[in-house]
């Protein structure tokens, strides 16, 4: 029996998903370019007929996702179908011809080509820049900063990376500076003192493509230099992504100091969580030549800072503030009663329900496979405990470790219980956080024994929205929650609750420990009100995005 197909670029929102079911087709497959790349291309059309495809769509859920048509258009040539339907965002669907996807083909043939070129200028580029010293630049507080997010942004717009760029710059606005934002990602940035310039994204996304990273570099650089003067800045803050040194060239051409914001080594993050990289000296190259010429480099952890450290750079060119969190965006009484009730009911969920709550992108750091793990202890175990206290468990988001999640919780008794919701919207994240009445924060160690380095911005914006947390006890983690009782105390009585406390800590990457947590959390209901509103004092008090920037514009000074 055949069944339609639909093909995209990445996951598709939760919303967007439903939509297609619901208008097109009803029990379609749902396949991403992520998981195609991962079959040899000759056993293509050998796994298309094995599908059985009734009808083929190409569903493309935002317009920064339209680079990778072609490249969806040459794969639909494997398939074996007559006809292909293209969903675009703001279009009719449409058909596509077979010349039309013949031209899809001679398109990336072309930008493959492209591709080589831009990695040998960029392979010039960084041996030239890792041999140059750091320009002498002085701050001119007057001017606007020159704020980039320069790496390519194809995907959806959600995540900790969207809500550190989006909440650093409307700090920065509040501080009394003006920003100029350039980037190729549409973000809700439309406030006063900001000037949003577009960067047009690649039209063709080339293989292999990891050269479109350096493609991508030399398209930025190109157009952000075309808007701006020489001098006419205050200071340029470029974000390190992977094989990226627009923010190096951009800063020297205009004269004007670096700022960058290191996040951890994304070659490192490849290597361990990723795949490994084609170009890995490349991109070291391009990490080096960032760090080489920044003049100030701002992380978010005391393991980041050590790393900088470590690889050569001195401690009064670095500024370590923890992530933060918009106190007036991630804020409880946004959302009434009835308006949480209503999302709960959306997801089948009755509204004097429990929710124990994971938000999250499923990185392989997020322990969102511990959490399954830990509720499928709890179903095994204590089914009717469940029951009795009405527990439903929500999983918001997307990302590589959904599939082993969802994996573990196969079960009948599991899928009463549990409901994932799939990628949704940056802005719909506080509603769903509102909607829960206990957040999770399972993160792991990293696998290779090196320091955890991360500063979860989704654990302060728990705290934010007043909700009582179970965290792991892990690195920053567990500094920020210092304070608060391990679970393996409080069970043996060694100590006791406290109505100061916002969180239960839990040994990271335990399972057993964590549905420990949440017997104890749902069954002292006092203590769940009080921790929440002790949690948002805490955030409002030492984790807002205000205070991020203030150490970041004292550090310049």
């Amino acid at each position: 029996m055949s069944s339609d197909l639909f093909l995209t670029a990445s996951a598709l929102s939760g919303a967007y998903r439903r939509r297609l079911e619901q208008t097109i087709a009803a029990n379609a497959r749902f396949m991403t370019l992520a998981e195609l790349r991962q079959r040899p291309l000759m056993a293509l059309p050998w796994h298309f007929r094995s599908l059985r495809i009734g009808s083929l769509y190409i569903a493309l859920e935002t317009k920064a996702e339209r680079p990778y048509l072609p490249m969806l258009l040459v794969l639909s040539l494997f398939a074996g179908v007559g006809s292909v339907n293209l969903l675009e965002p703001g279009a009719e669907p449409r058909k596509v011809s077979l010349p039309e996807r013949l031209w899809a083909l001679l398109s990336l043939l072309a930008a493959c080509v492209s591709g080589q070129g831009a990695l040998l200028l960029s392979r010039w580029d960084l041996a030239l820049l890792c041999r140059l010293r750091r320009l002498p630049a002085g701050v001119i507080p007057t001017d606007p900063i020159l704020f980039m997010m320069p790496g390519p942004m194809t995907g959806p717009r959600a995540g900790g990376a969207v809500a550190h760029v989006t909440g650093v710059v409307n700090a920065l606005v509040r501080a009394g500076k003006a920003v100029d934002f350039v980037s190729c990602a549409d973000l809700d940035l439309n406030g006063s003192g900001i000037t949003v310039h577009e960067a047009q994204s690649l039209k063709t996304l080339a293989l292999p493509s990891e050269v479109n990273l350096y493609r991508h570099n030399r398209c930025f650089v190109k157009q952000t230099l075309s808007r701006f003067n020489r001098g006419r800045a205050e200071f340029v803050y470029s974000r390190m992504t992977l094989g990226n040194y627009a923010g190096v060239v951009i800063s020297r051409a205009l004269g004007l100091p670096l700022v960058l914001e290191y996040n951890g080594s994304e070659v490192w993050i490849s290597r361990t969580w990723g795949n490994p990289l084609r170009y890995e000296r490349l991109a070291a190259a391009a990490e080096e030549a960032c760090l080489r010429h920044a003049h100030l480099v701002v992380t978010v952890s005391e393991a980041l800072r050590e790393q900088l450290i470590n690889r050569g750079i001195p401690e009064d060119r670095i500024a370590c503030h923890p992530n933060g969190v918009d106190p007036e965006i991630f804020d409880p009484n946004r959302f009434s009663q009835a308006e949480t009730s209503a999302e709960k009911e959306s997801l089948g969920i009755s509204p004097d329900s429990l929710v124990v709550a994971f938000v999250g992108t499923f990185g392989r750091w997020h322990g969102a496979d511990v959490l399954a793990q830990a509720i499928r202890n709890l179903t095994d175990t204590g089914e009717e405990w469940l029951k009795h206290h009405r527990i439903r468990f929500v999983f918001v988001g997307d990302g590589a470790m959904r599939s082993k999640a969802e994996e573990i919780l196969d079960t009948p008794a599991c899928r009463e219980i549990v409901h994932f919701t799939g990628l949704v919207a940056q802005e719909k994240a506080p509603l769903y956080m509102a909607m829960a009445d206990v957040l999770i924060s399972p993160h792991v160690p990293n696998a290779d024994g090196s320091r955890f380095f991360g500063s979860p911005t989704k654990l302060f914006e728990y705290m934010a929205m007043a909700r009582p947390i179970i965290a792991s006890d892990l690195e920053q983690i567990g500094q920020v929650l210092e304070g608060n009782p391990r679970i393996s105390d409080l069970i043996v009585g060694k100590v006791s609750s406290d109505l100061k406390d916002c969180a239960v800590l839990t040994e990271p990457g335990n399972a057993n420990d964590l549905a420990l947590a949440i017997r104890w959390v749902v069954e002292n209901e006092k203590w769940r009100h009080t921790a929440g509103t002790q949690a948002r004092q805490l955030a409002l008090t030492r984790f807002t995005w205000d205070r991020h920037v203030a150490g970041i514009l004292k550090a310049l000074t």
